[in-house]
């Protein structure tokens, strides 16, 4: 029995350095898990800020896109009210799509809508268009008419109107000299795009347009085509055709139409660029996303496989307890058999002796020969008592002979019970390292196949939920060894702890609790105040929050503003509804005001067009008044020449320089003539103005009176030549020019303060 107790021990010793080796691998296995998990921390953090990072950059673009978006549809509400042509225009357009006028929109278009300039050319097109970029396109010459009759029946204005119809429009051919020359970039109409059906139109406007890249090769051009096509540079100077000079700096507040549209076309390729961009990003960012959830998946895993491997730790340091707690109770129970053997022993063999003693002293007594009787009775009571005490040990012999036969029954039964654990515990090993073999295989092929990880899973459960029910047949063999004393102590300890933790944080609850509601008292409080005392709320001051620098600054402030509050006295009750009527004044001043920008706008529009009719128109009278005065020049000083000349500047508000050289002297300016020459070069200028522009008749108030008889003599022989085509009432007190004169009125006045009138026909 003893040789069993100590096979037992070394069995054990040996299960429990079997488990310890398991305890050590489940320790480095936990440490490698732990490994992973910081390395999944970190690789997680670097996502995060790769997401961060992005999640920045993609504000950023969807910002810029915002406002790309917005300048793109800003340009084109623009377009479509039509905004950079004429005012009358405009209207025209307004009405067509308001179906104020019988006329389809396709029937009837403007040419800055069908022209698109090619790259660098935008101001130069714009330019070399000028005021025509609103002329109207219509299908023929009746749609065109019906828009006349429209703009006179409700005085809109005036427009010109190209109908495809009529117009015929030629193209310049480009000559060798012209191709040549450095700096041509090509004929306007060349350097647009549009449809094939307003090929006469754009020949007709731009067709002998030249466009050059500076003044100074547009200039060395004008003159080898002396001057005959108009030109214009990329920076919008122009050389008229005739000589005249455009340029400067160009005031211009908006953008022009087809600036306009090149701007649209550019934000609209931008806002489409921007949005692949976007697009990348947001793909990039889902990527992130997924590379972070997996990487949660994972950590997951890896801290359920911790949870899972502290469990078997923990399980196997169970065991090792038990083991090492049964190793200590065999040895006691060992010990303390062999103590009881020892006393049977000792017991059994000192009966013994007695035994053999008092069977000896029998034998003795029996041999001898024994008188007296007494001795015999005394040794007959000695005898059974003796045999008493011998059956009193046989009994004794017997039970401790059936108390150890029992012992022995227990410690065999105890053996086979240990044994019947053991191969349980080492059948649940190994059901374990095979459950684990099968999830690390499960584990290397999840990515391949998600169906057979799910349904491995669900094999590794059932076979949890096996080795569970074994783990607890196992336990159940194990609670019988383990002291539920020290159990419960653990259990009662353990309660005892969280019911301190417990109170402790209900104390802490309710503390915060407490705080809790005196911190909502407060900001109900200061709401009350902020309503009270700043008449505003905690929301519209939030909006308008800025973070502070110096508290002790804005206290101070505050105080001051308190000061300057009570310093204005009482409330003015009647300050909302004059604010009311203020306000009502204000919008109703603010639609006066844009009702005046509005006429502003208009005015300015029909000032740009008379003033561009008016230069045009001047042109071509200057240069027929210029004719005259030379003429006219000549008659009244029998030779001679004269010239107006303009100065720089504007043409219409500019200077005119006189250059006249009477007969005999030379060509000088009329400043340095004499006062007669002066009069009669004057009168050279009315005249040739009444020549350019005859009236009905005309009253000359004492024109001639510098001038000496002679030249007076001349004025009247060429007024009486005049009379012919305009009637003069002349006021005069010459006798020249009351002798060429066919009626003479004279005013006497015989009384004082009464005039009479004497009439004399001297044709007659």
């Amino acid at each position: 029995n003893c040789h069993n107790y100590k096979n037992t021990i070394e069995i054990n010793l040996f299960t429990k350095n079997d488990l310890n080796k398991e305890l050590n691998i489940k320790i480095t296995e936990k440490n490698d898990l732990n490994k992973l998990i910081n390395n999944n921390i970190n690789e997680k953090s670097i996502i995060e800020k790769k997401i961060l990072h992005v999640e920045n950059q993609l504000s950023k673009i969807t910002g810029e896109l915002h406002r790309l978006e917005a300048n793109k549809d800003m340009l084109i509400k623009l377009e479509n009210q039509y905004e950079g042509y004429n005012m009358s225009v405009r209207k025209i357009m307004e009405s067509i799509e308001a179906g104020k006028v019988n006329i389809k929109k396709e029937d009837c278009t403007l040419l800055g809508e069908v022209i698109k300039a090619n790259k660098g050319y935008e101001r130069a097109i714009e330019i070399s268009l000028g005021l025509t970029i609103s002329n109207v396109i219509t299908q023929n010459d009746k749609i065109a008419k019906i828009l006349i009759d429209y703009l006179k029946k409700y005085k809109i204005g005036r427009a010109t109107f190209l109908p495809l119809s009529i117009i015929k429009g030629r193209k310049l051919e480009v000559a060798k000299v012209i191709n040549e020359q450095t700096g041509f970039l090509g004929i306007a109409s060349d350097l647009i795009s549009y449809e094939e059906k307003y090929d006469n139109i754009i020949n007709y406007i731009l067709g002998k347009t030249i466009i050059c890249d500076n003044i100074d090769n547009a200039l060395i051009l004008a003159k080898k085509i002396n001057y005959k096509y108009k030109i214009v540079t990329l920076a919008g100077e122009v050389v008229n055709s005739g000589g005249a000079l455009t340029g400067g700096v160009i005031q211009q507040k908006n953008m022009g139409v087809i600036s306009r549209k090149a701007e649209v076309e550019s934000l609209t390729k931008k806002v489409v660029s921007i949005n692949l961009e976007k697009n990348n990003i947001v793909n990039f960012l889902n990527t992130l996303y997924k590379g972070k959830k997996i990487l949660e998946c994972e950590k997951e895993k890896l801290t359920e496989k911790v949870y899972k491997n502290n469990l078997l730790t923990v399980d196997i340091n169970n065991k090792i307890k038990s083991i090492e707690n049964d190793i200590i109770k065999i040895k006691k129970d060992s010990e303390k058999l062999q103590g009881q053997l020892k006393n049977y022993n000792k017991k059994s063999k000192e009966n013994y002796e007695q035994i053999n003693f008092i069977e000896k002293k029998i034998k003795e007594l029996e041999n001898k020969d024994i008188k007296n009787k007494e001795e015999v009775k005394e040794l007959e009571l000695i005898t059974k008592e003796l045999s008493y005490k011998l059956n009193k040990i046989k009994e004794n012999n017997v039970d401790f002979k059936i108390k150890k036969a029992k012992t022995h029954e227990i410690i065999e039964n105890k053996e086979k019970d240990i044994k019947r654990v053991l191969v349980e515990e080492r059948l649940l090993q190994k059901k374990i390292i095979e459950l684990e073999k099968e999830i690390l295989k499960n584990e290397e092929n999840e990515k391949e196949s998600y169906d057979s990880i799910e349904n491995n899973k669900n094999f590794i459960e059932k076979e949890k939920i096996n080795l569970i029910l074994l783990e607890e047949k196992a336990k159940e063999y194990d609670i019988k060894k383990i002291n539920i004393k020290e159990k419960l102590n653990s259990l009662e300890s353990s309660l005892e702890i969280l019911t301190v933790e417990i109170a402790k944080k209900d104390n802490e609850i309710h503390k915060n609790e407490i705080i809790y509601t005196k911190q909502d008292n407060e900001k109900n409080n200061y709401y009350l105040r902020l309503k009270e005392e700043f008449n505003t709320t905690f929301e519209e001051e939030v909006k308008n929050y800025k973070s502070i620098d110096s508290i002790e600054m804005y206290k101070n402030k505050i105080n001051k503003l308190k000061l300057k509050i009570s310093s204005l006295g009482s409330v003015n009750v009647n300050a909302i509804d004059e604010f009311k009527e203020i306000s009502s004044k204000y919008k109703f001043i603010t639609t006066e005001k844009d009702d005046l920008e509005k006429s502003q706008e208009q005015l300015i529009n029909v000032i740009e067009e008379m003033t561009s009719k008016m230069k045009v128109f001047f042109r071509q009278n200057f240069n027929i008044l210029n004719k005259y005065f030379d003429e006219t020049f000549k008659e009244l000083f029998k030779g001679g020449n004269a010239k107006l000349i303009l100065q720089e500047g504007d043409e219409l508000l500019g200077n005119i320089e006189i250059k006249v050289q009477p007969p005999g002297k030379k060509v000088q300016n009329i400043n340095l003539m004499s006062g007669g020459e002066k009069v009669l070069s004057a009168i050279a200028i009315l005249f040739a103005i009444l020549k350019m522009k005859p009236t009905p008749f005309c009253i000359l108030d004492e024109i001639e009176a510098a001038l000496d008889d002679s030249n007076v003599g001349r004025y009247a022989e060429f007024l009486k030549k005049f009379s012919s085509k305009i009637q003069f009432i002349v006021i005069t007190h010459r006798k020249g020019t009351m002798e060429v004169a066919d009626i003479m009125y004279g005013v006497t006045m015989e009384e004082k303060g009464v005039s009479k009138l004497v009439s004399v026909d001297l044709v007659k």
